[in-house]
C-alpha cells in the first residue's frame, strides 16, 4: 500500500513550477523598483533637508554677528549678474522660476565648505551662495535633486 501511494505521486507539475517563477519574478521587479524610488525620495530629502539646514545656520549667524558686529562670513559676490547667470541655468535644469528676492548683490555671500563649517555646519561637501537678509540659499554645486527639483529656497515674508 505505501508503496503505490509513492509511485502515484509524480511531484510538481511543469505549469505550476513556471507559474511560481513569474509570479516571484514579478515580485521581484515591484520590490526593485519601490527600492530604487525610495532611495530617490530620501536622498532628495536629505538635500532639501541640507538646503534648510545651512539656512537656519546662516540666519543665526545673522543675528548673532548683528549683535557683536563682527563680519559675516563668506566672501561677497562682487556681481548680481552671476548670480542671476546661475539661477537661470537651475531654473533651465528644475523647469522651477527663480526670482531673487534681493537685488543687491553685497547681500549675496558664497559659503565654502570652510565657511560652513566656522559657523557651525559640518560634513557638507557642497557650495552655497547666500542672502543674510533673505534667507535665500542656493546650493551651486548640485543646483538640483535627481527629481529636478530646485536646490534653492528662502524665507517667505
Amino acid at each position: 500500500m505505501i508503496n503505490k501511494n509513492l509511485s502515484s505521486n509524480k511531484g510538481v507539475t511543469l505549469i505550476a513550477l513556471v507559474t511560481t517563477i513569474i509570479v516571484l519574478m514579478f515580485i521581484i521587479g515591484i520590490t526593485w523598483v519601490y527600492s530604487g524610488e525610495m532611495a530617490n525620495n530620501s536622498q532628495n530629502k536629505a538635500q532639501m533637508d541640507e538646503l534648510k539646514m545651512v539656512q537656519g545656520a546662516i540666519l543665526q549667524v545673522k543675528t548673532k554677528y548683528d549683535l557683536t558686529g563682527k563680519s559675516l562670513p563668506g566672501s561677497q559676490y562682487t556681481s548680481i549678474d552671476d548670480i542671476k547667470q546661475i539661477t537661470d541655468e537651475i531654473e533651465r535644469m528644475s523647469e522651477e522660476e527663480i526670482n531673487l528676492k534681493d537685488t543687491n548683490p553685497q547681500n549675496y555671500y558664497l559659503l565654502t565648505v570652510s565657511d560652513l563649517d566656522k559657523i557651525g555646519v559640518r560634513n557638507l561637501e557642497d557650495e552655497y551662495i547666500v542672502n543674510y537678509l533673505t534667507g535665500e540659499v542656493i546650493n551651486i554645486t548640485k543646483k538640483v535633486t535627481k527629481d529636478k527639483q530646485a536646490l534653492y529656497i528662502y524665507i517667505i515674508k
